[in-house]
């Protein structure tokens, strides 16, 4: 057994891109590697669509970092997760949001998006935040030292209360759609 309670994600996501589908294993969990809290898959996990299980926290952290050379373009980007609902999940009252953040570097200011996992049906996978998207803008690398990265994450660690039953299939970093308002007269 990993005496280090937390999982570390297994690689990082290479290559340079426009859009990012960053896989479970991919993702850093804390007490992910404390079976009692998460069943975590790993790189070589056969199923249609592998999935992180949250079991049973009181303290939700699901991390994940690129480096911004990665990045095909800068520009702005939208941060989300897609995540589903067991039938069995827990502790999702209406008063406990989620939060997705995201921050370009270590010291950088979080990006903040509160989503409701309570008011979306169990039955199918959804993607968080909904309706305004959590975007951030991806600066030119050239402007930041070789290592920078964006780091984003899913969090609940405030209200302190257990709750489980979530499943988180993928994060995803995309160039933003941009909409075009039409105003009536």
């Amino acid at each position: 057994m990993n005496s280090d309670p937390h999982y570390k994600a297994y690689k990082k996501v290479p290559g340079k891109r426009e859009e990012f589908r960053i896989k479970p294993w991919e993702l850093s969990v804390v007490w992910g590697n404390d079976k009692r809290y998460w069943n975590v898959p790993d790189s070589k996990d056969t199923r249609r669509d592998p999935h992180i299980e949250l079991l049973q926290v009181c303290w939700l952290e699901v991390t994940g970092s690129i480096k911004l050379r990665d990045f095909a373009k800068p520009g702005k980007y939208s941060v989300s997760f897609r995540i589903g609902k067991k039938k069995d999940a827990f502790g999702w009252s209406v008063d406990m949001p989620v939060y997705v953040m995201a921050k370009i570097g270590k010291k950088g200011k979080y990006t903040v998006r509160r989503a409701h996992v309570a008011r979306k049906d169990d039955s199918a996978d959804f993607e968080i935040p909904e309706g305004a998207p959590l975007q951030i803008e991806i600066p030119n690398p050239d402007d930041y030292r070789e290592d920078e990265e964006l780091h984003f994450g899913l969090y609940e660690v405030w209200k302190g209360r257990w709750k489980g039953g979530l499943q988180i299939y993928e994060a995803i970093v995309k160039p933003a759609e941009t909409s075009i308002q039409i105003r009536s007269s």
